[in-house]
């Protein structure tokens, strides 16, 4: 080999990712970064989990992680975004199919989101759910490269708000929106510490 083409095969190796160890899963590189991810950040802290740590986990280089993933945040990031993506796409849809003043419209509005919410947190590997509840992960959402997660977290909170609270009024209640919202969040997110305690399949 010629030392023009040795050097051409140096410059094309950097940025490449380094491949992953053939093993029974069919999960792709990114899944399962992920998966490791989420089971280091729930059992070691956001904070106390390295990027080099996630690598070692999958079996692969650091260098490689970074092939995927920008680092820790955006992993985070998508983590978080798994909890609350299926019932924000369906928002939209669930709200322009609900009558104005039906209150058996507005209670299966209600129960839909509810269900896609339940079985969303229900079915996320590794009861990803309870990521946003650790403190260190709190702290680290107030930064900008959350602002899609909180985005997306307040207009499902605005649907529950809308939805209860239109059903209150033809219900002829006189209850705080937000207030129901948050209430009806807590109910829901209360699948987060069945799974915790065992008391739902899944882990």
């Amino acid at each position: 080999m010629s030392a023009l083409s040795a050097a051409t095969v140096r410059r094309a190796r950097p940025g490449r990712p380094r491949h992953i160890p053939e093993t029974a899963t069919t999960k792709s590189p990114r899944e399962q970064i992920l998966e490791a991810a989420v089971r280091l950040f729930t059992g070691k802290g956001f904070a106390g989990t390295s990027t080099r740590e996630i690598a070692d986990a999958v079996g692969i280089r650091q260098a490689s992680l970074y092939y995927h993933f920008a680092g820790k945040d955006e992993i985070l990031t998508e983590l978080l975004g798994m909890t609350v993506r299926p019932s924000h796409d369906k928002v939209d849809r669930i709200i322009a199919a609900t009558p104005a003043e039906d209150a058996e419209g507005l209670a299966t509005a209600l129960y839909l989101l509810a269900l896609v919410d339940i079985g969303t947190l229900a079915e996320v590997p590794h009861n990803i759910g309870m990521l946003a509840r650790m403190p260190d992960v709190v702290t680290a959402a107030n930064g900008e490269v959350f602002a899609g997660f909180r985005l997306d977290y307040r207009e499902i909170a605005a649907a529950y708000a809308d939805f209860g609270g239109r059903l209150s009024q033809v219900n002829g209640l006189v209850v705080s929106a937000d207030g129901l919202a948050t209430m009806l969040i807590q109910q829901v997110e209360a699948v987060i510490t069945l799974r915790t305690d065992g008391v739902l399949g899944r882990p």
